[in-house]
């Protein structure tokens, strides 16, 4: 399909879906159900990592560091990105938040493929991934094609949200204390 397209014409799939439109809609609802709870469980699960790292250094995320007596469940950060996820929705207008979402996902991909290409070429001795199908390759392919896609879907978002990832990388990597595990920068 064309950019316009896609990007004017919200329908597109569901009209040329055979037999039925239905079956899209149906595909869509349960997918974007999937992908709120586990945006909410795994963002919640992240938030209390980085609380517990004190990452980034002084911005107050040690609050979301302590979990449920039983099991440890993040039960602070899950409350918070549930609100996080209700101001979205009460914006109104989804249209609106889902090129930045997008964007920030296809960014958070592209920063795992890119990680996983340098810790390969570095050599980085804990570096020992356990998928069978992993190649430098693919990793590379992934970053570029996620990034390619950033910048297809929006040019200003994408350079917004590399703006962000790059002040939040340097930020991180002038004011963060000295941690065991070490970086890769």
């Amino acid at each position: 399909f064309p950019r316009d397209t896609l990007k004017t014409n919200m329908n597109v799939m569901a009209n040329v879906t055979w037999p039925s439109k239905y079956i899209t809609i149906i595909g869509i609802s349960v997918s974007a159900f999937s992908s709120a709870l586990g945006s909410v469980f795994g963002g919640s699960r992240v938030l209390q990592a980085l609380g517990r790292d004190d990452l980034p250094p002084k911005w107050g995320l040690s609050f979301f560091a302590k979990g449920s007596k039983n099991g440890d469940e993040p039960r602070r950060a899950v409350l918070f990105t549930w609100l996080i996820a209700q101001m979205a929705c009460l914006a109104g207008d989804l249209d609106v938040i889902s090129p930045i979402i997008a964007s920030f996902f296809l960014l958070s991909y592209a920063t795992v493929n890119l990680t996983c290409l340098l810790l390969d070429l570095s050599g980085t001795p804990n570096f020992r991934p356990h998928f069978r199908m992993y190649s430098r390759k693919q990793s590379g392919t992934g970053f570029a094609l996620c990034m390619f896609t950033l910048f297809f879907l929006d040019v200003w978002y994408g350079v917004i949200a590399v703006s962000f990832l790059l002040l939040l990388f340097i930020y991180i990597s002038y004011k963060a204390p000295a941690k065991a595990w070490g970086d890769v920068s």
